[in-house]
């Protein structure tokens, strides 16, 4: 079944400032397979999903909010992220080799630790799927069936990159366009995907989409002020 590509684009929040959170005692956390990489959820008190990514016991990605916006919330609503409550978190490792038809190598493996956050908010029910190899964090949301409902609508995505102060940007409009490297802050227009930044520390992250199905194109865009 062929379907017709949407005229509109997810955009997901990209931040560089420190944040004072009121975080649960004990958050969850996932490490890659060679422990450098550490993904750590928490939910907020007022019910907002949180995640952090460190690499090597340095920041990457500092406390940053998951959720989706539904058909009912607007761009009033005070907060559409906040209100989830977790009800189930299931852990996997996951060690395979899969052969490619055509590449550089012959067998490739596919090593992960994974971690499936099960949320609910009303009659919204939400896993997050996180996979942490030792190349980088995956994550993604699956929406599940409600009892009244098989079908849910939603506006966007709430997701956001909160990235260390003085991170550098290799920023672009357009996949086809030059790439501009400037800093995380005043920009005119969004960022096409994927995004690649230097961190002061020296180190390098990249944000990047994968495996969309049916799904609108998503870029990246500087919120104009963030509470929590």
């Amino acid at each position: 079944m062929m379907t017709k590509p949407s005229l509109f684009a997810f955009l997901f929040p990209l931040l560089s400032r420190t944040l004072s959170l009121a975080l649960p005692a004990d958050p969850i956390q996932l490490t890659s397979p060679n422990g450098q990489l550490v993904f750590t959820f928490s939910i907020l008190t007022s019910g907002v999903p949180v995640y952090q990514v460190r690499y090597q016991n340095k920041q990457m990605i500092q406390y940053s909010r998951l959720g989706l916006r539904q058909l009912a919330d607007t761009m009033k609503t005070p907060d559409a992220t906040a209100g989830y409550q977790l009800v189930r978190v299931d852990t996997q490792i996951h060690n395979t080799t899969w052969k490619p038809v055509w590449g550089e190598r012959k067998y490739i493996n596919d090593h992960y630790n994974g971690l499936l956050l099960s949320l609910q908010k009303a009659q919204l029910r939400v896993q997050i799927e996180v996979r942490s190899y030792n190349e980088g964090v995956a994550f993604r949301y699956v929406v599940l069936p409600s009892a009244s409902s098989k079908t849910s609508t939603f506006q966007g995505e709430e997701t956001q990159f909160n990235v260390p102060e003085e991170t550098l940007a290799f920023w672009t409009p357009d996949a086809q366009a030059n790439y501009d490297q400037r800093p995380v802050e005043n920009w005119a227009e969004a960022a096409e995907l994927p995004l690649t930044l230097r961190l002061s520390t020296g180190a390098w992250l990249s944000i990047a989409v994968a495996e969309q199905t049916n799904a609108p194109g998503c870029v990246l865009k500087l919120p104009p002020k963030i509470s929590w």
